[in-house]
Order: C-alpha cells, then structure tokens, then sequence
C-alpha cells in the first residue's frame, strides 16, 4: 500500500484493513498513540480561561459525558448528488457525523465533553474540543486546477496555520483525460506537499473509498480517545468555536495575497518578481 511514503490507490480490500501511517500511509492501533491528539497552540489567556474551568471540576466523583464527533464542511460539494452520497454513507456506517461550516478543511474530528456534579448533578461543562486531526479533500482534476489558480498553496498555508498535528490531504481519483496537468506533477506535488508541509498524503480511487477510509479512521481515533483522561482533554485540547471563529476570520484572503497568487500562473513570474510587483503595486488596478 505504501510508496514513497504515500498511500497509492487502494481498493475495498486494502481499505478494509487498513490503519493510517502517520508518515503519510497507514496508521496501525500501536502507531496510533504516536500521533498527538493535543495542540501546543497554548497561551496565557488560553491556560486561564482552561485553569478556570478546572478549578470546578472534581474529576473523580464528578459524572462525564464524552461523544467524538466527525464534523463535515457544509462546502464540501462537488455537486448535490456527491454531497449527500458522501455525508449519508459516512453516517450509515456508524460514524457520528454533523455538518457544519468549517474554517479550515473538509473534515475535522471534535470530542464534545459534559461534565455533572457527582452530587447535585449541575451541567458544570458543556464544551466542544479539537483534536489534531483533519482531511483536505481534492478531487484530482480539483487538486490540478489549485495549482494553476494558486488555490493550492493558500489552502495548504491555511492548514499549516491551523497548528492541527495530523493534517491529512486526500486526492479522490485520477486526472481526466482533458486535465491541464499531467498525473506525474500531481504526484511531485504530494510528495512536496508530504515533505515540506509535514502532511500526510493519501490516495484514494473515488468517493465509495474516500467514505471507507474515514469510516476506518474515525473508529481508530474513538478508540483512542477512549484512552484519554478527561482533565488531559480539558487541559490540552482548544475549544471547537474560537478555534473555527479563528480560521473563518483567516480565510478572508488579502488583495495583496490574491494578486501574488495570480501571479504565480503568469510563465517566467518567479518569486523576486511577484515580491517586486507587489511591493510597488499594491492592487492588480
């Protein structure tokens, strides 16, 4: 299944058995502990606010609710048909699903955590927590005219600046024949993609596998998380709505960064030039 340290095409019977290799291929349960489910995104204000909420938690006689949620982006349409197929195969094969509209990625795993006064029973907490993994998903022809357009390397600064630790770029499919870009480029940009970025590249043949491979991880990372304390959870994992709020306001792209962008499709437009355009003109107008 593993090339190069990327996860070729697979079919049913290798998507069946396989985990996910956090260089990239697939990960078995004992490889799964490797992967950090908490962030180091940490801060002052952050701690207190987290130190806070501790303070009035008795997590030994207290009562936890802990419900891992698979949250899919309310854009992540090819076309209605796709969507639904998409979103109702992910729920029918027992994954815990919700759409909403995501600040970065297409598919992120949330831990929703409720804490009860072990004796009075009062709702003490009642939050929803990131955990470090989510998948950008690209239909080849999709992943090929990013990088033309200059979408590709935004989105994937975006996802770098996320600070999530197990960011997952899943390419659905093969180029069509009419693709702009042939199938090796496509290739040499994962791999880049894998080794620049630290993402961990995966392959899958079409929708019905892309479906298969998040089913499959989605139950590795439940288990997982069954063997995560609650105080760790509190203490080290970012609260889903600051979180989201601070990648929706990121997705508002500069002018400036729009103009570099469409530079970089213009031939012979290296980097010098585009820092030289846009540092004297500061709109394309």
């Amino acid at each position: 299944v593993l090339e190069s340290g990327m996860v070729s095409y697979m079919d049913d019977s290798q998507l069946n058995s396989a985990s996910f290799d956090i260089n990239g291929g697939v990960i078995d349960q004992n490889q799964m502990s490797a992967l950090s489910v908490f962030s180091e995104r940490s801060n002052s204000d952050l701690m207190s606010r987290r130190m806070s909420i501790l303070a009035n938690v008795d997590f030994i006689g207290d009562r936890f609710e802990r419900e891992l949620v698979l949250i899919v982006d309310t854009r992540e349409i090819r076309n209605q048909g796709d969507r639904k197929y998409l979103f109702d195969n992910i729920c029918k094969s027992g994954v815990n699903a919700e759409q909403r509209n995501l600040g970065v990625g297409d598919f992120l795993w949330i831990l929703k955590l409720k804490c009860y006064d072990g004796q009075t029973d009062e709702l003490k907490i009642d939050k929803e927590y990131v955990l470090e993994f989510i998948i950008e998903r690209k239909a080849a022809d999709d992943l090929a005219a990013s990088i033309f357009d200059g979408r590709y390397e935004e989105q994937k600064s975006r996802l770098l600046a996320s600070k999530l630790k197990n960011v997952f770029y899943l390419v659905e499919g093969k180029p069509s024949a009419g693709c702009r870009v042939h199938e090796s480029r496509l290739q040499s940009a994962l791999v880049k993609t894998m080794i620049s970025s630290g993402f961990k590249t995966i392959e899958t043949v079409d929708v019905r596998s892309t479906v298969k491979f998040i089913v499959n991880m989605h139950k590795k990372i439940q288990r997982h998380v069954d063997t995560l304390l609650n105080d760790d959870i509190v203490q080290n994992c970012s609260e889903y709505k600051p979180f989201n709020q601070s990648m929706l306001r990121s997705s508002h792209i500069s002018v400036k960064k729009m103009c570099a962008q469409l530079l970089k499709c213009v031939r012979g437009c290296g980097n010098e030039q585009i820092r030289f355009i846009t540092k004297n003109f500061q709109t394309p107008i």
